[in-house]
């Protein structure tokens, strides 16, 4: 059998009818559905203005995620393997620029959130704030490098053709301006989280984990670029001298390649098998494997916080229940008695919250209190039948000084004489009110109570009355 206690009660008002039940109303009424909460000042959104919290807008965020996902990684492959873009990619890659372009444009006429909480639409503060802020990032990671290499990359002269050689190449390097993008993710994320709610263990692991492959795509592609640099002596080099090697699959797999090296180089001392031939590609070397041990480190050790935080109510859980174990064995109760404690903490952490829910109930206003109340105990609210007559704030009230408590089968809630200092509702199984008479083999059967009554002081108090 299962209850519900709670430790204090109020009488019932006596019933009233007419003008005499609208009095009372209006008159009890913040009590009823809470004091009214201070309206957020709010500015009332222009006409070509976007809201920052609409869905539109968060779909929008969405697309620039994949947009600067993709970027941060073509950019460095396309810079450093000196692959370029053509057919559908090149035209992908040229409405990416013209999809930046159009989000620079928005962020002039989109809402921003004041210090005080406000969400203002001044085009002069909004302008103020942008052009202080990311601008000039954002507007040089948006120009179209490579269509500006291109034009400068065709000439007839020899000495021209020499000079916008070096300013081709110049063009091509500034690309990797393009990976300051890359910042966005971090603000969109954070929108996007508060957007969605889900557990922040695993929102943690997946950006570790993304910032772990960004890494390592990264150091692939400038070790293959300092292997480039040296036509004679590199690990390049010694590669396509390697018989194992096909000749065919040299320029295929060198990207694999050096993604292996990144990260046997990152997380261990390598292997061996790809290693460095000139003094750019020891130093190289030297650096991936200082900053590898400190993120291997770090990794190592984030990645075992985040595990044990991925279910915080458990660990808890766990933590109680073997302090009660813990109890039971230092007061060498009987196996019985120990059954029952146990039983009981059990149930009451199952089905009572491990965190310190009072807390953040009280400081919530009363009428978000009584919606969130409602919402976790709905299933207990609607099977007691004495809240059908209750007001919202009195079964908030009754709800909040409830806990769980369990009572195993052919066992005493109240006995004779005992003071009923609680009131208990019944939310699962069933109870018998018996007497026990002298010199009778069984007890007097008086009558059963099941889901949805209640018992105890309130009870002993409408019978007085």
């Amino acid at each position: 059998m299962t209850l519900l206690g709670v430790e204090r009660h109020r009488k019932p008002n006596p019933p009233r009818r007419g003008s005499a039940l609208w009095l009372s109303l209006k008159r009890n009424l913040p009590a009823y559905v809470g004091r009214r909460r201070r309206p957020l000042r709010r500015i009332l959104k222009p006409r070509f203005f976007i809201d920052p919290e609409t869905n539109s807008k968060r779909l929008w965020d969405l697309l620039l995620i994949g947009l600067v996902l993709y970027t941060t990684c073509i950019v460095p492959y396309r810079v450093c393997f000196q692959v370029e873009a053509t057919g559908g990619f090149a035209y992908l890659e040229n409405a990416m620029d013209v999809t930046f372009f159009i989000d620079i444009v928005l962020n002039f006429i989109t809402g921003i959130q004041t210090p005080s909480g406000e969400i203002s639409y001044s085009f002069r503060l909004i302008t103020k704030a942008y052009l202080r802020g990311w601008f000039v990032v954002d507007f040089f990671s948006t120009l179209p490098f490579e269509s500006i290499a291109k034009v400068l990359g065709v000439n007839d002269n020899a000495h021209a053709a020499l000079l916008s050689t070096k300013l081709l190449r110049g063009l091509k390097v500034l690309r990797l301006f393009k990976l300051a993008r890359i910042r966005r993710l971090g603000k969109i994320f954070t929108n996007l989280e508060d957007a969605v709610y889900t557990n922040q263990s695993l929102v943690s692991l997946a950006k570790l984990a993304l910032t772990m492959l960004f890494i390592a795509h990264l150091v692939a592609c400038l070790w293959y670029a300092v292997g480039r640099t040296n036509s004679t002596e590199s690990w390049l080099i010694s590669i396509t001298h390697d018989p194992a090697n096909q000749p065919d699959d040299v320029d295929t797999l060198q990207y694999v390649r050096s993604v292996y090296w990144a990260i046997v180089t990152m997380t261990t001392i390598g292997y061996g098998d790809i290693v460095a031939h000139s003094n750019n590609e020891r130093l190289m070397n030297v650096a991936v494997m200082a900053v590898g041990v400190s993120f291997f480190g770090y990794v190592i050790g984030t990645i075992s916080t985040l595990v044990t935080n991925l279910d915080v109510a458990a660990a808890r859980y766990e933590e109680r229940m073997t302090l009660v174990k813990e109890y039971i064995i230092s007061r060498r109760m009987p196996k019985y008695i120990g059954n029952k404690i146990r039983y009981h903490f059990e149930y009451f952490y199952q089905n009572r919250s491990v965190f310190k829910e009072t807390r953040i109930l009280y400081r919530l206003p009363s009428a978000l209190r009584n919606e969130m109340i409602h919402h976790v105990h709905t299933k207990y609210v609607c099977s007691i039948k004495y809240f059908e007559q209750c007001p919202e704030s009195l079964i908030s009230d009754i709800v909040m000084a409830m806990y769980p408590f369990a009572v195993l089968k052919d066992e005493y809630v109240y006995v004779e004489h005992e003071i009923a200092a609680h009131v208990f509702f019944v939310i699962k199984g069933k109870l018998q009110l018996v007497k026990t008479v002298r010199r009778a083999k069984e007890d007097l059967w008086l009558g059963t109570m099941g889901v949805g009554d209640h018992f105890g002081e309130v009870m002993h108090t409408f019978q007085a009355q």
